[in-house]
């Protein structure tokens, strides 16, 4: 299927952006099937797509999740009560730039049923109002040409 072989690369994109990033205990919240686990050979490794019984962790990791959240600060709220004290939360997610262009890959390449259910497409400064209405600090960066973007939040 062409549409799973390059959301294979994009997401294996995505994995090199954010493997600096995790650490220790590791939360994939919205994971699929542990891909993320098994490339970055981790060992504290637990994934979910919806549903969690709480734990600690010292990293919890959303990759290309948020944009198909319909209330995303009520999760992050919720994922920040199962950060240890010095953990952070690591997101990537598209950039308003890109809807035009997922729009008209999913005519051809990309799953269309995917892109239909984002709900939203963040800025920098909308990513930075989510990190303090959860009281935690942002580190970003952008990716693939600007498309894309690496959010970390980290306590203050």
């Amino acid at each position: 299927m062409i549409s799973g072989f390059w959301e294979g690369i994009l997401q294996k994109r995505r994995f090199s952006q954010v493997k600096g990033e995790i650490s220790g205990s590791v939360l994939d919240f919205g994971g699929n099937y542990g891909e993320l686990g098994e490339y970055l050979k981790l060992k504290d490794y637990h994934v979910t797509n919806g549903a969690f019984s709480g734990g600690s962790f010292d990293t919890i990791v959303l990759l290309a999740v948020l944009e198909h959240l319909e209330r995303p600060v009520e999760i992050l709220l919720l994922l920040r009560s199962c950060l240890k004290p010095k953990g952070r939360i690591v997101i990537t997610t598209p950039t308003p730039l890109i809807h035009p262009l997922l729009v008209f890959l999913s005519w051809f390449f990309l799953d269309k049923k995917n892109i239909e259910e984002h709900f939203g497409y963040y800025t920098k400064e909308g990513l930075k109002r989510i990190g303090e209405s959860l009281g935690m600090k942002m580190r970003y960066k952008r990716f693939q040409l600007g498309l894309n973007q690496r959010v970390v939040y980290e306590f203050r």
